[in-house]
């Protein structure tokens, strides 16, 4: 078996059953990318999560078609897709590799059939996403208060 999606890797795994972890190995298609390449394209249907075994990754948000924000790196451990598992959800950003990347990608409707099927893992597993949102939403915000307090046109507005 695939064993590629270990707890100890992803957090998100974190307190999850080993059958639960198993199930979810076994659903799991592994990719390899190579540098430049898109693995999620903002805008776009999401139906895939991804779990990011290995290489380096930049998360961007593309404001218009000139203009684009790195909002982060994605290295091993990291998991995107979320919106895959809202239905009708859209890709948010952007992930471009950096370099070579090996990532594992699980259909959203699969991994939601999983948890529901066991549901204290659900519960887990979306209590480690939630507090993976918490972790993100707190950086977030910490990179826009460090950006609106050293931008030179918003000094000028302040005085």
């Amino acid at each position: 078996m695939n064993a590629v999606l270990d707890p100890k890797r992803f957090r998100l795994l974190e307190g999850l059953p080993q059958n639960v972890v198993d199930a979810l190995n076994g659903m799991a298609t592994v990719t390899s990318y190579k540098e430049g390449d898109l693995v999620m394209a903002q805008g776009e249907p999401a139906d895939t999560f991804f779990f990011h075994i290995r290489g380096k990754a930049k998360l961007e948000d593309a404001v218009d078609d000139e203009f684009k924000v790195t909002l982060g790196d994605v290295r091993t451990g990291y998991c995107y897709g979320w919106s895959s598992l809202v239905e009708g959800g859209r890709y948010q950003t952007n992930v471009i590799c950096s370099d070579e990347c090996q990532v594992a990608e699980v259909k959203g409707t699969d991994l939601l059939a999983l948890l529901s099927e066991h549901q204290d893992a659900g519960y887990r597993f979306m209590a480690n996403l939630n507090q993976l949102l918490m972790d993100r939403l707190k950086l977030r915000t910490s990179q826009l208060v460090k950006v609106l307090e050293t931008h030179p046109d918003l000094e000028k507005i302040q005085s």
